[in-house]
């Protein structure tokens, strides 16, 4: 048996774009979506003096910047073998380099961009990165769970009804 939180609002979204490698030959275009974001917190037993799995609130709050970082950013991956990027003055540069084919060059602003320590940006990547910035985030507040263990997971959906997610058990 066990309780659990599941959220997912109007306001837990990010737009960005990204190109997804599908192959050693072939990626995506780079392309944009607006991605919608679902986090489940579950336990065994609620906190006794208050009757929850936790606050609310402090979960979504802490959320929030994460999210933001990500909103209006292109993304691209760290660890790609296919992806290289480099920066230069204000810019990043980044060459997508097939094994057969035409390499592409992209320039960007480095503010406009987010650099994901993953090897391809896809939904498993994003929900992964989200997961782990909101455990590293609540890793700080010490008294937010007083329950441990407790599952944390994060859904990510590129357009609704379409994502993937990344969960996993937690001592805070």
């Amino acid at each position: 048996m066990s309780y659990f939180l599941k959220f997912s609002k109007d306001q837990h979204k990010f737009s960005a774009s990204h190109m997804t490698v599908l192959s050693d030959k072939s990626k995506e275009p780079l392309h944009g979506h607006n991605y919608y974001v679902e986090t489940q917190i579950k336990t065994a037993q609620l906190d006794p003096k208050l009757n929850w799995v936790c606050d609310l609130n402090l979960i979504k709050s802490s959320l929030k910047p994460i999210l933001d970082s990500l909103d209006e950013k292109t993304l691209f991956p760290l660890n790609s073998e296919r992806i290289k990027v480099t920066e230069t003055d204000k810019n990043y540069n980044i060459v997508y380099s097939p094994t057969a084919g035409m390499k592409k060059h992209y320039s960007l602003p480095t503010d406009e961009v987010n650099l994901l320590a993953c090897v391809n940006i896809t939904c498993e990547a994003l929900a992964k990165h989200i997961h782990d910035e909101l455990i590293a985030t609540l890793k700080q507040s010490s008294t937010l769970f007083k329950l441990n263990p407790f599952e944390l997971s994060i859904f990510v959906q590129e357009t609704r009804g379409q994502g993937a997610g990344y969960e996993s058990k937690q001592n805070l």
